[in-house]
């Protein structure tokens, strides 16, 4: 469908027939028979849409009631070194949306009307013989288009109409680029991946860990087009203009996550023959990277066809607010995008690969204050009872974990471990695990109760390999979950709260969180992407090990000097 540009379910005509000859009948264009020139195939594979520049027919009227300075603008007001205001407001370009939109409108409210997507209409309305297809992301007709001489109908504003539609499509294709190069990738590892993560053999799961990880990657799946979306807004710096352009940015992003959520996802599913590690992940990362172009192409669709209320409003966004020509101004940021993705499947992935670790895997994170443990100094396990005396890490974790596990920060230094639930972890003679002079055993008691998760150190996760992904991405992403649970563990996230959620912001300080306007602003460090458990009291993280007590500190852990409510402040 989206390949023809024909209105789902209805027949169109493939003719070079120009709107005005239905809507403002006076002003007919000629025909002509002038050839539009497309750049050929770049060594890179990017298709040729991406330097051709095309023009309308030069000697045509507009091809819908029209009136204003705008038609008298000179093509010299769209050249150089311009922003996209500046070219705006200098071609009238308001005015000609407007006009453009009301003409678009009402053929779509025509029983008879053509019905065509903003982009075949606009363009046969400035007497182009061809529809560009700018619905279809690998549409080599959805060029660079152009301000043409003399009296070209295409006109200044019309010219940036259509690059903003160009570059929406430009976008789309960048995104599918990078998604088949993601894809490449995560195949490539799969074998990496298990052995990391999981320290299983390849062999057949129970169908309760496949819901599992199915779960995840739908999860992955509904936020997709947020992380790709933000990769352009960072580029473009959206982020730093504006609030008019923020909040039009707003409205394009969490109208995707949107789309996507209403997605149907039935097909996620994996069938008994293909049950073991490595054929679930990834049959996973296909479907996650194959639903999150759907998507985005839906998306596309969607916006240019232009049909209803809502797509209109953001086409608004995408062609009157320069959204869509910003894209026209970058670089190809299929690199970007790739690791954006990755970052985004395997963030979703390891915890999913702990979970179901040969060696029982739990990840907690422990923060020490500066005043107990300075950042990078070595720990040993005590060798004599004064070594006992104080405070001294070496008793519950070895020297290498502690410093492959560490992120520092300014006032404290957090640990993401694994908490170990051995069985010969005990604090008395009677081998209960929870009897005995608590206050003496866990001042005493050596043992390595907090351990390195499979895979979950900094030589591994170094921000480089797995997409990425660090510690401190886990750290941040979790205590923003904390914080926004009310100083309190046990956030629950789903895709169901990612509209309310997914633009909250933790910040530095890892104490307050505040609405950043963004969905996944944050990307994986959005509060609740990550949600470890957060223990503030390395005394009372050791009970809870020796205990048996899961997770380690329980739901209101002991907060210590990590942060004091004020009176007025609520629970």
């Amino acid at each position: 469908m989206a390949g023809d540009g024909a209105t789902p379910g209805r027949a169109i005509s493939t003719g070079s027939a120009n709107i005005g000859s239905i809507i403002h009948s006076s002003q007919v264009p000629k025909p002509h028979s002038t050839t539009h020139k497309i750049a050929a195939s770049s060594a890179s594979g990017h298709p040729p849409n991406r330097t051709g520049v095309r023009k309308a027919n030069s000697d045509t009227k507009v091809g819908f009631p029209a009136s204003g300075p705008w038609l008298e603008a000179s093509c010299d007001v769209v050249k150089g070194p311009k922003t996209w205001d500046e070219m705006w407001k200098a071609a009238s370009g308001s005015e000609a949306w407007d006009q453009a939109m009301k003409a678009f409108k009402k053929d779509l409210e025509d029983p008879n009307g053509l019905h065509w997507p903003f982009d075949r209409w606009l363009w046969s309305a400035s007497g182009g013989l061809e529809n560009p297809r700018c619905v279809d992301p690998d549409s080599t007709h959805c060029t660079r288009f152009e301000c043409g001489d003399n009296q070209d109908s295409l006109k200044p504003a019309g010219a940036l109409m259509m690059l903003a539609l160009s570059g929406l499509q430009q976008m789309v294709h960048e995104t599918k680029i990078a998604m088949d190069e993601a894809h490449s990738t995560v195949n490539g590892v799969i074998g990496e991946f298990r052995e990391t993560f999981t320290r299983m053999p390849d062999h057949h799961l129970e169908m309760a860990i496949v819901k599992m990880f199915i779960d995840a990657a739908t999860f992955s799946l509904g936020i997709g087009s947020a992380f790709v979306w933000n990769v352009f807004a960072r580029e473009a710096q959206w982020f730093t203009k504006d609030d008019n352009l923020r909040s039009a940015f707003k409205d394009i992003s969490n109208a995707g996550i949107a789309f996507s959520a209403v997605a149907p996802k039935d097909h996620m599913k994996a069938k008994d023959e293909t049950l073991s590690i490595q054929n679930l992940v990834s049959g996973l990362a296909t479907e996650f990277i194959d639903e999150t172009i759907n998507n985005l192409v839906g998306f596309l669709n969607h916006t240019v066809y232009a049909q209803d209320d809502k797509s209109q409003s953001l086409l608004h966004h995408i062609v009157a607010d320069g959204i869509g020509y910003s894209f026209q101004t970058l670089n190809y940021v299929s690199n970007t995008i790739k690791a954006s993705v990755l970052k985004l499947f395997y963030g979703k992935m390891i915890p999913q690969a702990w979970s179901i670790s040969v060696e029982h895997q739990e990840p907690f994170i422990l923060r020490v204050p500066n005043d107990l443990y300075k950042c990078g100094d070595p720990v040993e396990q005590p060798q004599s009872e004064d070594d006992k005396k104080g405070f001294n890490l070496g008793m519950w974790m070895t020297g290498k974990t502690a410093k492959e596990t560490q992120v520092c920060l300014d006032d404290a230094v957090y640990f993401v471990l694994n908490a170990r639930y051995d069985e010969d972890h005990i604090c008395d003679g009677n081998n209960t695990g929870h009897v005995g002079d608590w206050d003496n055993c866990l001042h005493n008691y050596v043992h390595t109760v907090f351990g390195t998760l499979a895979g979950g150190d900094s030589k591994t996760l170094d921000g480089e390999q797995w997409g990425g992904v660090t510690l401190k991405d886990m750290l941040v992403s979790s205590m923003g979950a904390f914080v926004a649970n009310g100083f309190k563990n046990g956030y629950l996230a789903s895709v169901q709260q990612m509209e309310e959620t997914s633009s909250l912001h933790v910040d530095s300080a890892l104490t307050k969180v505040e609405d950043s306007g963004v969905s996944f602003f944050d990307d994986i460090k959005t509060p609740g992407f990550f949600n470890f458990t957060i223990c503030f009291d390395p005394w009372e993280a050791v009970a809870s090990v020796l205990q048996f007590r899961h997770p380690p500190c329980a739901e209101s852990p002991k907060l210590g000097d990590y942060y004091t409510k004020p009176k007025n402040e609520a629970g």
